[in-house]
């Protein structure tokens, strides 16, 4: 055995003690003997070579030269075998150590980072192994920092290899590393073993010792200074790290910049011999130009903080000019990135930055990289860009400037450089700052501070409220944007909190028991900050330090005995208030040693010396597992504590429980929500997401139609806390479709006080009768996870609008209710139907109006040829229009301005109208009702033809208009307020759609004739919402008229707008808005990359496979990611299409780009040789007139490629999907396009994804027969 280890293994007992009887015991003439059969002569030296300690492995080292040739010698008994096991290996291993060695080293050869092997032999009872001689650990000293850096990164690759091999080494450390030059070799190889593991690499033994309940063993701290901890690799990085720290002020201080720096575009900048940013790490402060204290990162924290708010996800960040990377450190711990990526022309700094991310055990998720603007392509996925004094320094602004256009961001900080002389093209850096925000198309660009040593301005580019950036400012909290104690139920529940916080302490337990609760008075803290309550937060923090335990730990109320899930509760309270609270630093410390100072070794935290604490009476105890929820907090003391060591404990601990505990079974009696949400709540923020994504599919499939969850598995009773965890667990998941339903639910339970009773329902049995503070907690918590259209109206929009129909009983109609599909097939037939008609009757106003409304909706709906028809019959009778009446003008200018309109008749038409409109410019909206209507119309003439004086004279005129004419509720007031929407801000369309909603009610009237004219205005009032981006008022709206429309049931006959083509009009044309809204708004969750080698991708190249010359279209390309592909594979003729141009950015160089559906793309016939619909047709209501439209737009003999989702996977899919998509039977797909003009020419029913193959895509490929 090794001298002053506690063991973790267990070893041989009968090897240890023949270890002792044949130490040192190698008979020198054996050696001899070997010696010259290996060196081939023999030797002219041969030394021992003392043992790093005693005993050690056991064997006798020697080093052995003859001549050049040198080798290292190992000489050990036969009969000592591998010495050790691991407590979950059934037994102990046969082999001689010294062959398992030569074994494993001659299976990994020629690895350069395993010892060449020069012989192995056999010498009456003694094995001998012959190896490279190499230098020692030591040599490491002689390196660079870059060079220890780049060692760790290549040995911790080879280790990463080892485990995906199956090979567990079990001893790596520092007496066991050597090095070849620059090349670290891992040696000693005598107890590893072939050991598979479930767990990731990160996880592994050889990565952090220990394992479920496998150790690998300590480090014998033999030597002062000397590193504690397991054989394994994170404790070899902190030696690496105790190796590098002496060298680093020294090679940092020749990363200095000046106007002698190669890409420091400032000749007037004076020599300075300081680095840049200042250096600041747990124990060494390097003060730079800028300073150390920096006052920027506030600026930083709110970018993060308003991205992160708009989009609700883990953020990509990206730091230009990263520098030494502090600022890209900051951005790493920030809680909601995902990835963090500077980017810096110098290579000094990319090294440095890199070296410094190392020692300071920076997050995985920061990286550097070099990059010159200009050099390559900016490839980077970019949520938010930082440019902090940077900007001025890059050479050809314009060509960045357009690189940066291909990316959608939602919010850029930058800090801009003063003089002129940087801004040559533009003369100033107001005009440049105005260039950036109208280039890259953003609203706003908001000067928010100067910085405190430059006086440099720093201004944030964002589509949020012109102030978005200030008001966070103001704020001083980490609030989200949207959410403020403003809101009702929010308003009540801080109520409800200051109400029952006893004057000087915590809060109750509940409103019947006003004992203060410690543990929850704790995670209220972080709370509490987030919502601005900073004086209560911080007299609750008092209050815990006063109470605090002699050994560090907390207990429960009324209860003597400490606790270690109450303790971590506290913890992260005062982890939160700590930067406010110097004076908490000590009690957080403190209680931290005590949960890691009573965790077992492998992680296991203490469970309660009385577990009556934890009594479920018949269904048992408190699953243990709730201990993962202490976890979060340990890493956010670490960072206010800025102290080493407790991440490394809480992945130790974290893999304990995910080894030994239920995790995700809520079948299990024990489990009841509270509690599994708070294990799964844990899970996602440790970031073990695809385990806590798996706890909640659990949850989703017993989740209620009004939302609720039960308490247990086989309960029927609601506990209120579980509920709203599980609401913000998925919020935080991003599923909005099962968090909003559990939170309405919750929010029905809420007390007029604010408070939330503890369970209710028949059988509820946890703090029935009793409104309790931990759900209040939660619920604010949620809050705070919403963006800002998520409200929680109780008619918002994929949940149903609450009908009360007086005379007819109407129930609660979803979005999900409606069977869109089936509609739009309805409507559009009915439209055709109307469309016939037309074109064929008198040409009077009414049918004219009417025909100038259905041309652009049948374009829309992939009627082509019956909108052409009908527009040939305005065309025909044009003159027998002019000026009838303005919402007639409005129409036949928004016929003529369709581009398949256009390319029929030209543009004659539509030059008579708008001067027409041009003529009225005199004339006020508050008179003449439809003037609004003219002007939009106008405006997007002008856009169309690319006519700037148009556009320009409608906004000029919208701007003089103060009010609208009086008008009746209908379709004509929502297109008004939609003009005014459009030309003025969208706000002010929307107040007038709001106040319209508000005069109509919820009431759908009885009789059958006032009901079918409240549907119609219900669904054009949610087409005005969705055109102006509301997708709460048009989701509301449309349910309503959906509502109306099915006589206030869950049931549309199929003759439903056989009473006429207006109701069918107007959700046609809901729908449409609705999916160019959704588009908008769930854009940027859109994946912009596949892999490679991902399966869907390899069918699209094989279908198009020695075609790179053909014209390609990508239908519904999204962000571009199949197209990007096919561009790296040298097709040169690509073109992407999708619903809205925000997709346009993401467009490859030299790639065209077009607005269009798969039923409207607006080509020509025949004009690409191929289209790809790759996970497009499951958004399309009408396959067949997709199937059609794409026909008609590929030549004869060109093909069809889709990629869609099984329709066999519906029934497993986590949630189901919205109503307007459908999953699709392939083999059925195939034979309706056999019966549709196409050959199919290739079907694979199972594409392989993301490293997965279970039946979810299928491939299908056809080629367009000729029309002849």
């Amino acid at each position: 055995m090794r001298e002053g280890v506690e063991e973790k293994m267990r070893f041989h007992q009968t090897v240890l003690d023949l270890k002792e009887r044949y130490l040192d015991r190698t008979p020198p003439e054996l050696v001899r003997r070997a010696a010259t059969e290996f060196l081939g002569q023999p030797p002219e030296s041969l030394r021992e070579v003392p043992r790093q300690w005693t005993p050690g492995g056991g064997s006798q080292n020697f080093l052995i030269r003859a001549g050049s040739v040198q080798y290292f010698l190992k000489a050990k008994h036969k009969s000592l075998l591998v010495e050790s096991a691991l407590e979950s290996e059934p037994g102990f291993s046969q082999t001689p150590s010294l062959e398992n060695e030569y074994n494993f080293l001659t299976t990994l050869a020629p690895s350069p980072h395993v010892p060449a092997v020069a012989g192995f032999a056999q010498h009456g009872d003694w094995l001998f192994l012959a190896t490279e001689a190499l230098r020692p650990f030591d040599a490491l000293r002689e390196f660079s920092p870059p060079q220890m850096v780049e060692a760790f990164a290549r040995l911790k690759d080879f280790v990463r290899g080892l485990y995906e091999k199956g090979i567990v080494h079990t001893d790596i450390h520092e007496k066991n590393v050597c090095f070849r030059g620059l090349t670290p070799v891992l040696i000693d190889f005598e107890e590893a073993r072939y050991f598979p593991q479930a767990v990731p690499f990160e996880q592994s033994l050889d990565m952090v010792g220990v394992c479920g309940g496998d150790h690998v063993g300590d480090f014998p701290v033999l030597e002062k200074g000397a590193v504690p901890g397991p054989t394994c690799l994170a404790r070899l990085k902190k030696v690496f790290a105790s190796a590098l720290r002496p060298g680093l002020p020294a090679y940092l201080a020749q990363c200095n910049f000046d106007c002698t720096s190669g890409y420091n575009l400032d000749a007037e900048q004076q020599p300075d011999e300081r680095i840049y940013q200042s250096v600041i790490l747990h124990d060494m402060t390097i003060a730079g130009q800028r300073p150390v204290e920096d006052a920027r990162l506030v600026q930083v924290r709110h970018a993060l903080e308003y991205a992160h708010s708009v989009l609700g996800r883990p953020l990509d960040v990206v730091d230009l000019g990263s520098n030494m990377g502090m600022v890209s450190f900051f951005c790493g711990d920030f809680p909601h990135t995902r990835r963090v990526t500077g980017l810096e022309a110098d290579a000094r700094y990319v090294e440095a930055a890199r070296v410094l991310a190392f020692y300071g055990d920076r997050p995985s998720g920061v990286d550097f990289v070099r990059y010159m603007t200009g050099s390559a392509p900016y490839a980077w996925a970019t949520d938010v860009l930082l440019m902090l004094s940077v900007y001025h320094h890059v050479a050809d602004k314009d060509a960045f400037l357009d690189e940066l256009s291909t990316r959608e961001i939602t919010c850029i900080l930058g800090e801009f450089a003063t003089q002129e002389r940087y801004y040559p093209q533009r003369g100033s850096v107001a005009a440049e700052i105005e260039h950036i925000r109208k280039t890259l198309d953003f609203r706003h660009a908001e000067y928010i501070a100067l910085s405190a040593d430059y006086q440099r301005p720093l201004v944030a580019f964002h589509n949020g409220d012109a102030k978005a950036f200030r008001t966070l400012a103001a704020a001083g909290s980490v609030r989200k944007a949207g959410i403020t104690p403003g809101g009702a139920e929010s308003r009540r529940a801080l109520a409800w909190v200051r109400a029952h916080s006893p004057q000087g302490q915590g809060v109750s337990v509940s409103n019947r028991q006003p004992t203060p609760y410690p543990e929850v008075t704790g995670y209220f803290i972080p709370t509490l900050l987030q919502w601005g309550e900073k004086d209560l937060a911080v007299r609750y923090a008092r209050w815990l330090m006063s109470i605090q335990n002699a050994d560090g730990s907390f207990s429960g109320p009324g209860i003597a005995s400490p606790f270690a899930f109450d303790t971590g509760q506290i913890i992260r309270g005062l982890a939160a208030i700590t930067p406010l609270l110097p004076e908490a630093a000590r009690p957080l410390e403190r209680a931290c040693r005590w949960i890691m100072d009573t965790a077992s070794p492998e992680g296991r935290l203490a469970l309660p010396e009385d577990m009556g604490a934890w009594s479920l009476g018949t269904r048992g105890h408190v699953n243990e597992a709730i201990h993962l929820y202490v976890l979060p907090g340990l890493l956010a003391a670490g960072k206010a504590l800025n102290t080493g060591g407790f991440d490394a404990f809480v992945r130790k601990s974290l893999a304990w429980y995910i080894a030994h505990c239920n995790l995700t079974n809520f079948l299990a009696p024990n489990m009841l929500l509270h509690f599994y949400c708070y294990i799964q709540e844990a899970l996602f923020d440790l970031g073990a997401v695809d385990i806590c994504r798996q706890g909640m599919r659990e949850l989703a499939e017993r989740q209620a139609e009004n939302g609720m969850v039960p308490a247990y598995a086989n309960a029927a009773w609601i506990c209120t806390p579980g509920l709203i965890q599980a609401g913000l667990v998925w919020l935080k998941l991003g599923d909005r479709a099962h968090a909003l339903p559990a939170l309405r639910c919750a929010q029905s339970l809420q007390t007029a006080d604010g408070g939330f009773p503890g369970s209710v329902g028949e059988g509820a049995d946890y703090f029935p009768g009793e409104e309790l503070s931990w759900p209040v907690k939660f619920w604010l918590d949620a809050m705070t996870w919403l963006s800002p259209d998520e409200k929680m109206p109780a008619n918002a929009a994929g949940t149903g609008a609450a009908v009360d129909t007086g005379n007819v009983r109407a129930e609660n109609i979803r979005e999900e209710d409606v069977p869109l599909v089936a509609l739009a097939g309805a409507a559009a037939s009915r439209l055709e139907e109307d469309a016939r008609s037309l074109a064929s009757g008198p040409a009077d106003t009414p049918c004219m109006e009417q025909a100038a409304r259905l041309v652009p909706v049948l374009l829309d709906r992939g009627r082509r040829q019956e909108a052409l028809d009908l527009a040939k019959w305005l065309a025909k009778n044009f003159s027998s229009a002019q000026g009838k009446n303005l919402f007639l003008t409005a129409g036949l200018l928004r016929v003529f301005r369709q581009p398949e309109v256009l390319a029929a008749h030209g543009d004659g038409h539509l030059k008579q109208l708008c001067a027409t409109v041009l003529s009225l410019q005199r004339r006020s909206a508050e008179q003449e009702p439809g003037l609004f209507c003219c002007f939009g119309e106008l405006h997007q003439a002008g856009q169309a033809l690319d006519h700037n004086a148009w556009t320009d004279c409608a906004r000029h005129w919208a701007s003089l208009q103060s009010a609208l004419a009086d008008q009746r509720a209908g379709e004509a007031l929502v297109r008004e307020a939609a003009a005014v929407g459009l030309l003025q801000k969208p706000e002010n369309g929307l107040a007038l759609l709001a106040r319209m909603a508000e005069s109509m009610g919820a009431e759908i009237p009885a009789d059958p004739e006032p009901r079918a004219k409240y549907a119609e205005i219900a669904l054009w009032l949610a087409w005005g919402a969705w055109s102006l981006g509301d997708d709460v008022l048009g989701g509301a709206a449309y349910c309503l008229g959906m509502g109306a429309l099915g006589n206030g049931r869950r049931q549309w006959p199929k003759n439903v707008f056989q009473g006429g083509a207006s109701a069918a009009l107007a959700f046609a044309s809901a729908v449409s808005a609705m999916q160019r809204c959704r588009f908008v708004r769930f854009f940027p969750q859109f994946l912009d990359d596949i892999a490679d080698d991902d399966g869907r991708l390899a069918f699209v190249r094989q279908s198009l496979q020695g075609r790179e010359q053909a014209r390609v279209l990508d239908m519904g390309t999204g962000k571009g990611r199949y197209l990007r592909r096919l561009h790296y594979g040298g097709f040169a003729n690509l073109t992407g299409q999708d619903v809205h141009p925000a997709f346009a950015r993401f467009m490859p160089k030299r790639a065209s780009a077009r607005v269009g559906t798969v039923l409207r793309s607006g080509w020509d016939d025949g004009s690409f040789d191929a289209v790809l619909l790759c996970e497009v047709l499951e958004h399309c209501v009408d396959l067949h007139a997709a199937l059609g439209e794409m026909r008609r737009i590929l030549a004869d003999g060109g093909t069809l490629v889709i990629v869609d989702k099984n329709v066999q996977r519906l029934a497993s899919w986590p949630g189901g999907i919205p109503p307007w998509e459908q999953w699709f039977d392939c083999r059925e797909l195939a034979r309706i396009l056999a019966g549709s003009g196409f050959e199919v020419t290739a079907l694979d029913p199972d594409l392989g994804y993301e490293n997965r193959r279970d039946g979810l895509f299928f491939g299908l490929a056809a080629r367009k027969r000729s029309a002849a």
